[in-house]
């Protein structure tokens, strides 16, 4: 665009230096006619000037937006990530918390096992008799008790 105005200042006083050379007769027009083509050409570069700095200003606003724009949407990226860091921190103590309480939760129930067993023992200890002794015994007590007379 500028480059056309200043093409088009540049013709406009072309034309008007060509008309005067021509136009020799009269030395005060032809004065006159270079002055006036001199002050069009200054008009001219001075309005393609203050257009050029308009394009260059709203082209500068343009990008310090586009930049705000890029500088937000990285700040939102930068939350969610740290956002997605604790929710797996947490997730990772969690699942620690859980095998913690798997170990002791084993030990627990090794423990439970030993105790019962030792239960069994001592039981087969006092009364005499071992598992299937018992077994048999306890059996026999129940036929007779539910046996027709």
């Amino acid at each position: 665009m500028l480059y056309l105005l200043m093409g088009g200042a540049v013709g406009v006083v072309l034309s008007l230096l060509v008309g005067a050379i021509l136009f020799k007769g009269n030395s005060k027009k032809s004065e006159e006619m270079i002055r006036k083509a001199e002050s069009e050409k200054d008009a001219l570069l001075r309005d393609a000037r203050n257009e050029a700095r308009k394009i260059e200003e709203r082209a500068a606003h343009i990008e310090q937006e586009q930049r705000k724009k890029v500088e937000q949407i990285e700040e939102r990226v930068l939350q969610r990530e740290e956002q997605l860091d604790k929710k797996l921190e947490k997730i990772e103590e969690t699942r620690e918390d859980l095998m913690k309480e798997r170990e002791a939760m084993r030990t627990k129930e090794e423990e439970l096992y030993t105790l019962e067993k030792q239960g069994r023992e001592e039981l087969e200890k006092i009364s005499g008799l071992n598992k299937d002794q018992a077994k048999d015994e306890l059996l026999a007590k129940y036929k007779k008790e539910f046996e027709p007379d």
